[in-house]
């Protein structure tokens, strides 16, 4: 097949055209690999899930092992399969508190579980569980610290026994009859407390 003058020329420029393209992109495309770490709001939460964990794991072993020292175990372990910032651990607790704090050079956010007896009733009997109990306004609700500010949550709470009876009345607060003082009673997540006043 022969191609005329004005096909030849054209095929021409299209050559040209293609090595000249593929010459530029290979001029403006230079591989410059890096690698960026990333630390935002998700890290801080999964701190803070991790810290949730442990602790309701410390109450249920009845202080068997250190908060601290467990979640930085778990942090060590999790290094050998991703990026996680050097983070310091502190844990405390006090009269109606748990506390644990992180400290890294991104953020320092914190969970803080508090709770507090209001009022205690006089002794009664309630004949539907058969005995005599005392009821006990508490609040109690879990605080989440971190860069995106202070998130306040108000897990259910449960009778580990099944003995008490628990009635929500407000937002942090709640009514609780228990056939003794102190009674231990749990959270949604796992965390007992001490209804002690």
């Amino acid at each position: 097949m022969v191609l005329k003058s004005r096909g030849q020329i054209l095929l021409l420029a299209v050559i040209i055209f293609g090595m000249l393209l593929i010459d530029a992109v290979a001029v403006v495309r230079v591989i410059k690999p890096s690698v960026v770490f990333l630390y935002d709001y998700l890290d801080d939460v999964q701190l803070l899930h991790i810290a949730r964990v442990v602790l309701a794991n410390y109450l249920k072993t009845e202080g068997s092992i250190n908060p601290a020292d467990e979640i930085q175990r778990i942090l060590d372990v999790a290094r050998n399969y991703t990026w996680i910032p050097e983070v310091e651990v502190e844990f405390s607790k006090g009269k109606g508190f748990y506390q644990i704090s992180f400290k890294n050079k991104y953020s320092s956010p914190s969970l803080k579980i508090i709770w507090s007896v209001i009022s205690v009733s006089k002794p009664f009997i309630w004949r539907e569980k058969g005995g005599v109990y005392r009821n006990v306004t508490l609040t109690f609700f879990h605080e989440y610290r971190g860069v995106w500010g202070v998130v306040r949550l108000s897990p259910q709470i449960r009778d580990p026994q099944g003995v008490a009876g628990i009635w929500r009345t407000g937002e942090y607060t709640w009514i609780v009859a228990v056939p003794s003082i102190p009674y231990i009673l749990e959270d949604e997540y796992g965390i007992r407390f001490q209804v002690n006043p």
